[in-house]
């Protein structure tokens, strides 16, 4: 009786653990693999599709024709220029975070193009990672606007500044043990100036 309470104790625990690194890597490699299929489903405006991966509470919300007529009436759609920036973050066994940059393009002039960072919620159903639908019809809404070229030169920025700092530091650091040999070698020179007046 002791050892079974001690199992349902134990149980929830465990459930809840934070996976190890291991684990967390196979997690990582479920989950993109899932959101993979879902961008590459919304690129192809297959909305019916899209809806089988979605959560089971945002179904619960938004049926399968409602969720496709928002989808066909929104204006943009990702284009076909890859992801950029994409991690994962794991939240618990069940529950993660996706961040990512996506471009996006507007459905009747293609050459019109923004690129907004996004985050998407995914919750592990049945063994697939299911999405958040009503996130996916409020896309105009979502995200934040960046500029890559803005983003990229921020970043060479810091790399270039961090570069400067390193090399500040590095000469200061390699100075102290040039002048301590010379210090060191002194007492070595001075012995046989010593012992020459003695014959």
């Amino acid at each position: 009786m002791i050892t079974l309470c001690w199992m349902l104790l134990a149980g929830p625990v465990n459930l809840s653990a934070q996976p190890n690194n291991y684990e967390a890597q196979l997690i990582k490699e479920n989950i993109l693999n899932d959101f993979h299929i879902l961008i590459d489903t919304w690129k192809e405006e297959l909305y019916f599709e899209m809806y089988q991966l979605g959560d089971s509470r945002s179904k619960s919300i938004l049926s399968q024709g409602e969720f496709a007529q928002r989808m066909v009436d929104l204006q943009w759609k990702p284009s076909l220029d890859a992801l950029k920036n994409v991690n994962v973050q794991i939240i618990y066994r069940n529950l993660s975070a996706i961040h990512f940059d996506q471009q996006f393009e507007n459905k009747v002039n293609l050459t019109q193009t923004l690129w907004k960072r996004m985050i998407f919620s995914t919750v592990l159903e049945s063994k697939t990672w299911k999405f958040d639908l009503k996130q996916l019809i409020n896309i105009p809404y979502e995200g934040r606007l960046i500029d890559p070229a803005e983003e990229q030169k921020k970043a060479e920025q810091a790399k270039a500044v961090a570069e400067k700092e390193q090399q500040e530091q590095a000469p200061a650091g390699a100075a102290q043990p040039q002048a301590a040999q010379p210090q060191a070698a002194q007492p070595q020179a001075a012995q046989p100036q010593a012992a020459q007046p003695q014959p």
